[in-house]
Parts: C-alpha cells; sequence; structure tokens
C-alpha cells in the first residue's frame, strides 16, 4: 500500500490528449481528430473510444453517462421530480447570477442527479452547471460544464470536466478514479460549413494524428504538463512497449468487431461454435484477411460440420474497396451451406445482437443450399446505405418437405433460383466512427428503415421460378420521461408467385416445449414452422420500466412488457407437401412479461418470464399457451 500510494504520489497511472475539429451542419457533425496521445500505446484506438464517454448536454430531456441515461435538471416539468433552492445570488460584471441547487424529491426513484445551476439573469443562460450521479451502482460520477458568452451574443459550452470514481475496482486499495477535461475554443459561427465537410462517419481519425511531436502539443496545450504528467507518459510509454499494449488493445478492438487476430490472418469467432435444433452442436473454422495484410481487399473462407444434420459445410467470400470514404466495395460469396426455411432475408443487414440469436436455437428446418453472390455496395450520405446484387441459389430439401408446381404431379425437393436483388439501409441518426482501416458503430440511433427488392428469373443457370419479391423492415426505439423505454420493430413481406418453402415467410418462432431463452423480435409462443405465408406483416412491441431500485447491488430488475402480432395469407397450400401447412390470415396474438437482471453479477444478468398466446390461434388447453423462458443479458 505504501508503495502504491508514493508511486500514485509521483505519477497518473494513464494519460490521454486529443486535438479534433468538430464541423456542424444541419443538426450533423463530423469530428476530425488531428492528433491523439496515451500512455504506453502508439496505436490511438484505444483513446478515441475512451473519449467517447464524454457526451453529455445540459439542454436534452435525458443525456447518457456511459450506458445509462439520466432525467434532466432543466428538462421540461423537472420540478415534478426535483428539488430546488436558491441558494445565492452574486453581480458579476453588471449580471445578476442565481446559483440554485438541485437533488430528487423525497420519495422520487428514478436515474438521478444533483448539482447547481449558476443561471445569468440578464440572458436566462446556464454559466455553470454541475451534476454529480445519485446513484452510480458502484460508480461515482461527476460533470461541470463552463460556458461563456461568444461573440456578445451565443452563450457556448466552453469547458467540460468530468470526474468518475470506480467504487468496485481497486488498485492494492485504492479505488480508480479518472478526470477528464475538454477545452472548445476557436469556435466560429460564421463558418460556411460544406455538405462535403461532413462525412459518413461521426468521426475520422487522422493516419498521422499519433505522430505529433512535442512543439506541435506545446502549443496546443491550455496548460504545459506538470512534472507528475512527464513522468507518467516517460514511466507508461516504457511499460507498454515492455508489456505490447498496443498489440493487446489492438487485440482487444478487433475481438470486439468479431475476429481475433493471428499475424496476417483473423480468426472469425462466430465460426467456432453454434448451435441450432436442426445442426446440432456446429464446429468451424473460418478465417479472413487482416486489414493490415491487405488494405484494398479482405479475403475469408470457413469450414464447418453439424453434428446432428452430418453435413460438412463450408464456402468463402471476396470485399474490394474502392473508395473507403463512400464506403464503395465490390462484394462476392459462394457457400454450401444451411438456410433457415421461410426466413426473412434483407440486404445491408445488421449483425443481430446475442439475445436476438437466441432464437436460432430452435430452429428445426434447414435447407441445403449451393449458391454464390455477386454485388456492390456503397455509402454515399450519412445513414444511407445501397446494395445491388445477383444471386444463385441451388436447393435441396433433406426434412421431409416437398413442392408440387401448379398443373404438374411432381413432387420436388429441389429448386433452382436466380435473383436480382436491391435494397438500402436508412439509419438517419447512427454515429460510427473510423479507426484506421475499421469502422465501429457507436450507436444505430432511433429509426432503421430496411428495404430489399428481389426479381427471380427462370431460365437462367436453370433457374426455375419467376416471381417478385419485397421485403420492408421497420425499427424503433423512443423513452418516455420517467416510464421507460419503446422499443418497436414492424416487418412486412410479400412474394407475387407461388414458390417452394424457402423462399416464402413463416414468422420467426422462439419457442421449445420446456423452456427457452427470451428473444426480442420473435413470437415466443409459436412453434416452429407452424404457419406458413406468401404475404406476411409482424409487430413486435416491447417496454422496458428501467431499473428497480432495490439497495441491493446483485438485484435490479428490469420488468418488460411485450406483445407480437402476426397475420399473413397463402392463397394454394396445396402445393406444399410433407409439412403441415396454414396460413395465419385470422390474426396471431401473443403478450409477456420478462424480468430482466433479476440477479446481476458483475456483467452478466439473468431472469425469466412467461408469454401467453390468445385470439383466434390459442390451444383449447390454457397451459399449452403458455410459454416460460429465461433471459440473459451480458453488460452493464
Amino acid at each position: 500500500v505504501v508503495a502504491i500510494r508514493n508511486l500514485l504520489g509521483k505519477q497518473h497511472i494513464m494519460m490521454s490528449e486529443n486535438v479534433y475539429e468538430r464541423k456542424f451542419r444541419n443538426g450533423k457533425y463530423t469530428d476530425n481528430v488531428e492528433a491523439t496521445r496515451f500512455s504506453g500505446m502508439k496505436n490511438p484506438q484505444f483513446a478515441m473510444l475512451a473519449s467517447q464517454m464524454q457526451s453529455f448536454s445540459f439542454y436534452k430531456d435525458y443525456f447518457s453517462l456511459g450506458q445509462q441515461a439520466f432525467l434532466g435538471p432543466i428538462s421540461p416539468n423537472s420540478w415534478n421530480n426535483y428539488f430546488f433552492h436558491i441558494e445565492d445570488t452574486l453581480m458579476v460584471d453588471r449580471d445578476s447570477i442565481i446559483i440554485i441547487s438541485y437533488q430528487p424529491k423525497k420519495g422520487k426513484k428514478f436515474d438521478a442527479l444533483k448539482g447547481q445551476l449558476h443561471i445569468n439573469m440578464t440572458d436566462y443562460a446556464l454559466m455553470n452547471a454541475t451534476a454529480n450521479v445519485v446513484d452510480g451502482q458502484g460508480v461515482e460520477i461527476k460533470v461541470q460544464h463552463k460556458y461563456e458568452k461568444l461573440n456578445g451574443e451565443t452563450w457556448f459550452p466552453t469547458q467540460l470536466n468530468t470526474d468518475f470514481k470506480m467504487l468496485g475496482l481497486n488498485l492494492g486499495g485504492f479505488n480508480i478514479k479518472g478526470i477528464g477535461t475538454t477545452f472548445n475554443r476557436e469556435v466560429d459561427f460564421s463558418e460556411k460549413v460544406k455538405a462535403t465537410d461532413i462525412s459518413t462517419n461521426t468521426m475520422e481519425l487522422d493516419s498521422k494524428a499519433h505522430k505529433k511531436d512535442s512543439v506541435y502539443w506545446s502549443g496546443e496545450r491550455e496548460t504545459p504538463l506538470s512534472d507528475k504528467e512527464k513522468r507518467t507518459y516517460h514511466v507508461i510509454d516504457s511499460i507498454g512497449k515492455e508489456m505490447k499494449l498496443d498489440r493487446r488493445i489492438k487485440l482487444l478492438i478487433t475481438a470486439a468487431t468479431g475476429r481475433f487476430p493471428i499475424g496476417p490472418i483473423e480468426l472469425d469467432l462466430d465460426k467456432i461454435i453454434d448451435y441450432n435444433d436442426y445442426e446440432g452442436f456446429r464446429l468451424g473454422v473460418g478465417l479472413h484477411t487482416s486489414p493490415d495484410l491487405i488494405k484494398w481487399a479482405n479475403v475469408g473462407g470457413f469450414v464447418a460440420y453439424g453434428f446432428k444434420d452430418k453435413e460438412i459445410k463450408y464456402g468463402g467470400d471476396v470485399e474490394f474497396i474502392l473508395h473507403r470514404n463512400l464506403g464503395l466495395q465490390l462484394r462476392g460469396m459462394y457457400y454450401h451451406d444451411v438456410r433457415e426455411i421461410g426466413a426473412q432475408e434483407l440486404l445491408v443487414a445488421d449483425n443481430r445482437s446475442l439475445s436476438q440469436m437466441f432464437a436460432d436455437l430452435v430452429i428445426q428446418r434447414m435447407d441445403l443450399i449451393n449458391g454464390w453472390e455477386a454485388g456492390v455496395r456503397i455509402n454515399p450520405l450519412r445513414g444511407w446505405h445501397f446494395e445491388a446484387q445477383f444471386r444463385y441459389q441451388d436447393e435441396e430439401s433433406r426434412h421431409g418437405y416437398r413442392y408440387v408446381p401448379e398443373n404438374t404431379t411432381d413432387s420436388l425437393n429441389t429448386a433452382q433460383y436466380a435473383e436480382v436483388r436491391l435494397g438500402f439501409r436508412f439509419a438517419p441518426f447512427e454515429k460510427k466512427m473510423r479507426l484506421g482501416n475499421r469502422e465501429i458503430v457507436q450507436n444505430k440511433g432511433a429509426v432503421i428503415l430496411w428495404a430489399t427488392a428481389t426479381k427471380g428469373f427462370t431460365g437462367i443457370l436453370n433457374s426455375d421460378y419467376d416471381y417478385w419479391k419485397l421485403d420492408l423492415m421497420l425499427e424503433g426505439k423512443f423513452r418516455i420521461r420517467k416510464l421507460g423505454m419503446e422499443y418497436w420493430q414492424l416487418t412486412a413481406g410479400w412474394i407475387s408467385d407461388p414458390t417452394p418453402y424457402l423462399k416464402m415467410y413463416t414468422p420467426k418462432s422462439n419457442y421449445d416445449d420446456a423452456i427457452s431463452l427470451f428473444s426480442p423480435n420473435s413470437f415466443e409462443t409459436i412453434r416452429p414452422n407452424e404457419f406458413l405465408n406468401e404475404l406476411f406483416i409482424g409487430l413486435h412491441h416491447r417496454h422496458n420500466f428501467g431499473s428497480v431500485k432495490t439497495g441491493i447491488k446483485w438485484i435490479r430488475p428490469e420488468f418488460n412488457w411485450a406483445n407480437n402480432f402476426g397475420i399473413g395469407w397463402l392463397q394454394k397450400p396445396e402445393l406444399h407437401t410433407g409439412l403441415e401447412i396454414k396460413d395465419m390470415r385470422k390474426g396471431y396474438y401473443e403478450t409477456g412479461l420478462v424480468i430482466e437482471d433479476l440477479i446481476k453479477v458483475n456483467l452478466i444478468g439473468i431472469g425469466g418470464g412467461v408469454f401467453y398466446r390468445y385470439g383466434a390461434y390459442a390451444f383449447s388447453n390454457q397451459f399449452d399457451n403458455l410459454a416460460f423462458k429465461l433471459s440473459m443479458k451480458i453488460g452493464f
């Protein structure tokens, strides 16, 4: 303890400095990072990720610190939740300044703050504001904003201070504390910002940002480095070089994107092990080239084996980067793999969260596909992603299903498809940053829209079916003051002509006879492949009421009320044989209650819930209408 105390008296554990230019236009901005320095590392990517923790505004209804959102003290009707008290009145340069303290009212339980507001009564503007987190669940956070009147007319935040202390994390008996300070200067309201100045990313990192010399830094710092700060850089840089921290942090960031670097290649983590009811346990390996090996292309492949279906799967893909700023890519793929039948497929699809993948565990029917795809993808404007693709698939069903084409007596378990597909993804509030050769999504935003149009052709590479398909998905989330978060997902799919099951629509099931893990945006009581539709509409709703303050650190329950609805039509069910076939034209309804984080230890939260099936498709035995769930969350 004495040694640690002496060490901390001479130096800090780490230091980071960043210089960036922020440009605003029509509510959007881009931070161009000109210089960055992080003790112990030359690689600036970790510092950029850490700097995003300081996003904060006193003028919003809610603002976030880390993963938690707090009700703002000057949000509308805040007096219903906060107690305000005038502490003092001062005169500064002929202006009257009122100092007001605030804290949550007695008996009010919500994610709250306490602090002070210094208000200039001439302009009714904030001059200084502080906020402390009331219940940080093991973290103490303090924030301060200082404002100045620029050009004699506009109040602007010129200094932002953030202090935090990790109460549950210590070093030799000492809590870990962090101090962050941001200075905003050279503010220019008259500059004409062009549309081209706002990139598709909210942050762009200059490739030479970590190579600035001491002369540059001396000219940019508000105050010179203290002896303690100089020693921190000197000592930690030496330790970082010895411990190869750059390599370790690079590994951490790469792993967060789903890949593990091994020299010039990267191991695909999602290809190692998987499970579903059709394949059983699936073991495999997937490899891709590292961006450090080939900056203008990415080449990869995989091989896997399912222990239940006893089938070897394999494939490869290639991606050529033609214009990095526009996200212009040529893409190609070949695969000998299985696909869930009746599943909706969208271009420019997102990687799903862990909880959304839980529904894959109960997949019971998949078809073997030999296929290849070739296309182009582009991201010309912020939030807009477009993709065009040609796809060929040779399908084989091995689970008893047969398709009987109209006006024939054939009973087929194979089919060939040739398709041209066009699609887009629109996420107007998405925030992402470019760190070196990688793009990382910081926040997907409140609304995302996907649309994909598909034209199937006959006679191309022996393809069998002519049809049009249209697939839509709209996701949204928003906060209701003091009542929690609303989550919505609307899906719709339509196919113009009869085709085998693979191209039709079955609602995403997450039902197991015993118990299954809760998976948002799936049907928790529908049996796998219970319904088949050529026109399908699904609506998923969930309301999270927020965490309940129990006073016990490891019990932080979050109550979720969920409702799912689906409707669909199938005109010619007699074409599909070997399985029980029916559509859901009468409308399908289910509702449920899920308690997440009932027990939370470190980053893992465990809970449970139950769903109830009602309406036209309810079973006569009421117990059969129930589906019991476990819930699991990983994160803060």
